[in-house]
């Protein structure tokens, strides 16, 4: 069965009568530089962002090596459920090396949210495996709005990666400032257990003629532990983003 055919056969399970959805991202107001995740997608029926930063940091992980990244982002949004295409785009190579295609679906409880889906993973110019994975996000409404999201890749990298954040939104003149805090974990994922860092980050979202502006400065946290140590060890540092996206 072609990798196409198993994406379609996921989405109509995802579409049914039975489904759900999946795949987290800027949403416990994502890191700079992160795909967005699932419980930030937009409701309107079309959606656009594009993000601008310093270095593409995944998990704590720099997958840019400390180079600057576009990463472009579009979503259509039908009866719950989001369908999106997220790219990564290596400014230094100028080159496309990741392209994602999710699909989710969300629900509210009250002040608790989820969203359950499936992202397909592909890595154009790399000598990466594409992968699969399914995940599912909770996010409590509340001063901190804590969240959660659990991903599960479920080929290549064999293994799942959690995030943990806290962010809180402080209106200031016609914009917003938001404080965020997330901590990632990975639980045998690509062999690796253990916390590859802590990010804090602030941001300002303003709007102009229609378009959102959010620039962002995030601090990259790491100490060494689990499978994070000696040559594996995560390095600390700065990521500087720019995002625009559609109201």
């Amino acid at each position: 069965m072609t990798r196409a055919a198993r994406f379609w056969i996921v989405a109509a399970f995802l579409c049914g009568p039975a489904g759900p959805r999946a795949a987290l991202a800027e949403t416990l107001g994502a890191p700079a530089a992160e795909p967005p995740d699932s419980l930030g997608a937009h409701e309107a029926p079309l959606a656009w962002s594009a993000t601008y930063a310093s270095r593409y940091r995944f998990q704590g992980l720099d997958y840019s090596q400390g180079r600057p990244v576009l990463q472009p982002q579009v979503s259509g949004r039908l009866r719950g459920i989001t369908l999106a295409l997220w790219g990564n785009l290596d400014q230094d190579r100028r080159e496309l090396n990741e392209v994602d295609a999710s699909l989710q679906g969300d629900r509210d409880f009250g002040s608790l949210s989820g969203a359950l889906g499936y992202t397909y993973l592909r890595y154009p110019h790399r000598d990466w495996e594409p992968t699969h994975e399914v995940f599912a996000d909770l996010a409590l409404a509340g001063p901190l709005q804590p969240a959660l999201s659990v991903h599960w890749d479920v080929a290549a990298g064999r293994g799942r990666y959690w995030t943990l954040g806290l962010s809180h939104d402080i209106p200031c003149r016609g914009a917003a400032v938001g404080l965020a805090a997330k901590l990632y974990a990975h639980e045998h994922y690509y062999g690796m257990t253990g916390i590859p860092a802590l990010e804090t980050s602030v941001s300002v979202m303003a709007s102009w003629a229609g378009i959102l502006f959010q620039p962002s400065l995030a601090r990259l946290s790491a100490w060494e532990n689990g499978h994070f140590r000696d040559d594996q060890a995560v390095s600390a540092g700065w990521v500087l983003s720019f995002t625009c996206s559609s109201p």
